[in-house]
C-alpha cells in the first residue's frame, strides 16, 4: 500500500473514531435510564445497549491499533473499581444486598470503562475543540427545548411534557407544579428532574463564563458575540431550571473560580460577563411575559402569574435543607460506626438502601455516599482522580505557554471539572449527567500532552 493510500485509510479510521467519540459524549448523560415511555410503560434500556456497544467498539479499535495507554486518572479509576469489585465479591459470598449493589455497579462500570476507552482514542487538538463545541451546542439545544416547554405549557402546545430521560420516581418538587408558580419555570427539558437538568448545564456554562470573562473569543467560536450568546442561553437555562442546587453551585463557581482565575490571568472582562448574564436574564424574562399575555387573554388575575416565594415554598425549602443536613450527618455517623475494615473499604455500593440508620435510601452528598459504600480508600481514590484532572488543567498554561488556545481551553475545562465536583456535594451518587466534564477533561489532557498531531489526528512521522 502506498504512503498516500495508507494516510487516507488512517484518516478515515480516525474520522470514524471521532464520530464514535462524539456519539459517546452525547450519550453519556443518558446512562442507566429508560429513554422513552409509552403511556405508563418504560421502553427497555436502549441507552445502556447503545453506550455499551460504543464503549466496546472504541475499546476494540484501540486494542487492535496500538497498545493500551493508561494515564494516571485511568489508573486511579481502575484502582477504585478493583476495590469496589473486591467488596462486591464479599457481598456475593455473604449473600447480602447483591442486587442493590449490581444496579449501581453496572452503571459505574460503564462510566469508568468509557473514560478508559476514550482517552485511548487518538485525536488532534482540532478534534478535541470540536468535541467541546459539540458538548456546548448539545446543552444549548436542551435549553432551547426547555424554553419551548415553558411556552408550550402556557399555550397548551404539543410535547409540553415530553419525557426522554426517565429516572426512578422522585419526591414532590419544591416548586414549579403548584398553581402559584409559573409553569415556565422549573422545567426539566429532557431530564424530567429539574435539578438534574440544571446540574447538566452547569459545567458547560462555567466553561463559557471563563472564556467570556477573559475575552477569549477565538478559543471555540470565531466571534466574541457568538460566545456571549451561547453563554447567555446556558445561563438562562440554569435559571429556568429553578434548581437551588444549580443556583448555589453557579454562584460558588463564579466567586471561587471564574472571577479569581480571570483576574489572575487578566485582563478580566467584567463587561462581557455582565453582558452574557444580562442577556440570559432578559431572554428568560421574555418567556414568563408570554404566559402573562396568555393568562390575561382568558381573564385570569395578575396574582396567579406573579412569581413569588410563597409561605409554603419557604417552608418546603427549609424542610429540604434540614433533611439534607440530617441525612448527611446520619450517613457520617453510620460510616463511623462500622468496623475498621469497612471504614476503610465500605459496605458495598447502594449499602444505605439496606439500613434504617439513615433517612432515605441514599445520601444527598455523593462523597458521603461513596464513603459509606467504598470506604475511605474508595472515596480517596475518586477524590484523587478529580484533583489530578483539575490540577493538570490549571497548569496547562505553564506547560503549553506557546499555545494560547490550548492554555485557554485548559483553564476553562478546569472550571468545568471544579463545578462538577461541587455539584456532587449536593446530589446523591455519580449521576451520568455530571460525567461529561470529566470525560472531556481526560480527552483534552491526553491529546495535548502527546506527540504533535496533524489535522486528521495522525502522528507526524519523523521523516516529515
Amino acid at each position: 500500500m502506498s504512503t498516500v493510500e495508507e494516510g487516507t485509510t488512517c484518516s478515515q479510521e480516525y474520522n470514524v473514531e471521532t464520530l464514535l467519540l462524539s456519539a459517546v459524549v452525547l450519550a453519556v448523560p443518558f446512562y442507566g435510564w429508560t429513554l422513552f415511555r409509552i403511556e405508563s410503560f418504560p421502553v427497555g434500556r436502549p441507552d445502556l445497549l447503545a453506550i455499551g456497544f460504543l464503549t466496546v467498539y472504541v475499546t476494540v479499535c484501540v486494542l487492535f491499533r496500538h497498545q493500551l495507554r493508561l494515564d494516571i486518572p485511568s489508573l486511579l479509576l481502575l484502582g477504585w473499581v478493583a476495590e469496589i469489585i473486591g467488596v462486591g465479591v464479599w457481598i456475593f459470598l455473604t449473600g447480602k444486598h447483591i442486587l442493590d449493589f449490581m444496579t449501581v455497579f453496572i452503571q459505574l462500570m460503564l462510566l469508568v470503562g468509557t473514560y478508559v476507552a476514550v482517552v485511548n482514542v487518538r485525536l488532534s487538538e482540532n478534534n478535541v475543540m470540536t468535541l467541546v463545541r459539540l458538548w456546548i451546542l448539545s446543552s444549548i439545544s436542551m435549553v432551547l427545548f426547555g424554553f419551548y416547554q415553558g411556552i408550550a405549557r402556557a399555550f397548551s402546545l404539543p410535547f409540553a411534557y415530553l419525557r426522554f430521560n426517565i429516572p426512578a420516581p422522585g419526591t414532590v418538587q419544591r416548586a414549579g407544579y403548584d398553581s402559584l408558580f409559573p409553569e415556565v419555570f422549573r422545567v426539566a427539558s429532557v431530564f424530567v428532574e429539574p435539578s438534574w437538568y440544571g446540574a447538566h448545564l452547569l459545567p458547560p456554562t462555567v466553561l463559557c463564563l471563563v472564556l467570556v470573562a477573559q475575552g477569549n473569543r477565538k478559543t471555540l467560536f470565531h466571534s466574541r458575540w457568538s460566545l456571549v450568546g451561547a453563554t447567555s442561553i446556558l445561563v438562562a437555562g440554569v435559571v429556568q431550571s429553578a434548581s437551588a442546587t444549580a443556583y448555589i453551585t453557579l454562584v460558588g463557581a463564579l466567586f471561587m473560580y471564574v472571577v479569581p482565575v480571570s483576574i489572575y490571568r487578566g485582563p478580566f472582562q467584567l463587561h462581557h460577563v455582565l453582558s452574557a448574564t444580562t442577556i440570559g436574564v432578559l431572554v428568560l424574562a421574555s418567556v414568563p411575559s408570554l404566559r402573562v399575555v396568555a393568562l390575561e387573554l382568558v381573564d385570569l388575575s395578575w396574582e396567579i402569574v406573579v412569581w413569588l416565594q410563597t409561605g409554603n415554598e419557604a417552608v418546603l425549602s427549609f424542610a429540604s435543607a434540614t433533611h439534607r443536613l440530617t441525612n448527611n450527618y446520619q450517613t457520617l455517623q453510620y460510616w463511623a460506626s462500622l468496623d475498621p475494615v469497612h471504614i476503610l473499604f465500605g459496605q458495598g455500593l447502594n449499602s444505605l438502601a439496606n439500613t434504617s440508620a439513615v433517612q432515605g435510601a441514599s445520601s444527598s452528598n455523593s462523597y458521603l455516599q461513596l464513603l459509606a459504600d467504598t470506604g475511605a480508600v474508595g472515596v480517596g481514590l475518586f477524590i484523587l482522580f478529580l484533583t489530578y484532572l483539575f490540577w493538570k488543567l490549571v497548569v496547562t498554561p505553564l506547560e503549553h505557554s506557546s499555545q494560547t488556545r490550548v492554555a485557554n481551553l485548559g483553564i476553562a475545562l478546569a472550571g468545568s471539572v471544579l463545578t462538577g465536583a461541587m455539584i456532587l456535594f449536593q446530589t446523591g451518587y455519580l449521576r451520568p449527567a455530571r460525567w461529561s466534564a470529566f470525560l472531556l477533561a481526560g480527552i483534552f489532557l491526553v491529546t495535548v500532552n502527546q506527540p504533535k498531531f496533524n489535522d486528521t489526528g495522525r502522528t507526524r512521522s519523523k521523516e516529515q
